[in-house]
């Protein structure tokens, strides 16, 4: 209409690196990775969500539920840089990988979503590139969900935390919201890394 508008290209989304000072408190920032990625189809822009280490602490995956990607980084000590390791994992489209867990002792890496409700089996190798093994629903199939109309804090299931035993036989992923309060439990077949569901959970209370 002939006036001045504004858009949004992207939002700053980082992951930071700081030095942690002898007595434990939080030192100098020391080095950010930005990410800049953008998809219509979301109302946000990158947005890494969480940061887990592999059991050898060699490097860390970030799942950034905003552009649909897995990121794997470790740390170069001496140059005090965040050092991407390859290509970023491109997870299903519109599925915003959130949180991850390591097996503690073999190459398996598993992801829950916020969109997609589900949790993926993933193999790694040293060069931190995954490969996907399968992915599971979170929600049985058939359990009754309300019609979801908006994307808002409890108006569709979310996942939030996910857990993995200390012998990495079981994962504990925490859904909540719209009718689905509940902990789904998967087992993890020790040979091939794949997940299958065992249990879902119903717990009290709502989101």
């Amino acid at each position: 209409d002939g006036t001045w508008g504004m858009e949004v290209v992207y939002d700053d989304a980082t992951v930071d690196l700081f030095e942690l000072n002898e007595d434990g408190t939080i030192g100098a920032l020391v080095d950010v990775s930005k990410h800049t990625g953008r998809k219509e189809a979301f109302i946000l822009h990158s947005h890494p969500h969480s940061a887990i280490w592999d059991p050898s602490g060699r490097f860390f995956a970030c799942c950034d539920k905003g552009d649909d990607h897995i990121y794997m980084y470790r740390i170069d000590y001496a140059a005090k840089k965040l050092v991407k390791m390859c290509e970023p994992y491109h997870d299903a489209e519109n599925s915003c990988p959130r949180y991850c867990v390591f097996h503690p002792a073999k190459p398996f890496f598993f992801a829950n979503h916020e969109r997609a409700i589900n949790v993926s089996a993933f193999r790694y190798d040293e060069g931190g590139h995954l490969t996907h093994i399968n992915t599971v629903n979170s929600i049985p199939e058939g359990f009754p969900l309300p019609e979801i109309k908006g994307f808002l804090p409890g108006q569709k299931p979310g996942q939030q935390g996910m857990a993995i035993s200390a012998d990495g036989k079981y994962i504990y992923n925490v859904i909540n919201g719209n009718g689905a309060d509940a902990v789904s439990v998967f087992q993890v077949d020790q040979e091939t890394g794949a997940i299958a569901q065992i249990q879902f959970l119903r717990v009290e209370g709502k989101w």
